[in-house]
Order: structure tokens, then C-alpha cells, then sequence
């Protein structure tokens, strides 16, 4: 592993941990440093429609990440982990896979685009 392949997982990983780790519902001011402005447009905060009004607690664990195809400029990642959920004191865990596109962006590492699945 490279050296700019290790700093773009450092940041995926980051944005892995503030966005899908949070109490009540995730925090654009802890994920946006994270991510382009294209990406930042399309997820979801406060503010969207919560289908639980006492909200939810989430957090991650067994995060393995797995390389794709790189150039000096983008670095495809793939992520799987389990994300377990707290909802009115009932907690359910997933198994979740997630796919990160990076770019560089002004000389820093950024995600993208993801697809997520969770089963």
C-alpha cells in the first residue's frame, strides 16, 4: 500500500465513523470536512424526515476496508462492517457493505460517491 492509498483510507474512514456513528441522527459539520460538495448535496441530516421522533443511536464496528482501482487522482474502496442500531431501547445490528469513490480535490483526499448496502 502507498503512502497517498493510506491517506485516502484514512479519510474514508473518517467519514465512515462521523456519519455513520452518531446520536440522534448524523452531523453535516462532522462529515463535511469528508467529502466533496456533490456528495455533501446528496446525503442526509437533520432536518430530513426521521422516522422515529426520539431518535436513533448508531455506531460501527468490524470495519475491514478492501482496494480497488487507483490512479494519482482517485482511489476506489470498498468497506464492510456491522452497524448496529438503538431505537427506543431496542437494538438490531447489520451487516453492512459500503463502496467509496475518492478524489483528490485542491491536493486533499475526498469522498465522492458511495453505494451502500445493508442486509
Amino acid at each position: 500500500m502507498t503512502s497517498p492509498q493510506q491517506k485516502s483510507i484514512s479519510v474514508a474512514e473518517g467519514f465512515i465513523r462521523s456519519y455513520f456513528g452518531y446520536n440522534q441522527h448524523p452531523e453535516k459539520n462532522g462529515v463535511d470536512k469528508y467529502v466533496t460538495d456533490h456528495l455533501l448535496k446528496e446525503l442526509s441530516f437533520k432536518g430530513s424526515k426521521q422516522k422515529y421522533t426520539e431518535g436513533v443511536k448508531s455506531n460501527i464496528s468490524d470495519l475491514n476496508v478492501y482496494y480497488g482501482m487507483h490512479t494519482s487522482t482517485t482511489q476506489s474502496l470498498f468497506f464492510t462492517f456491522k452497524n448496529r442500531f438503538i431505537v427506543s431501547d431496542v437494538t438490531s445490528s447489520i451487516s453492512s457493505y459500503l463502496r467509496v469513490d475518492m478524489i483528490k480535490e485542491h491536493n486533499k483526499w475526498k469522498v465522492d460517491d458511495i453505494s451502500l448496502n445493508q442486509f
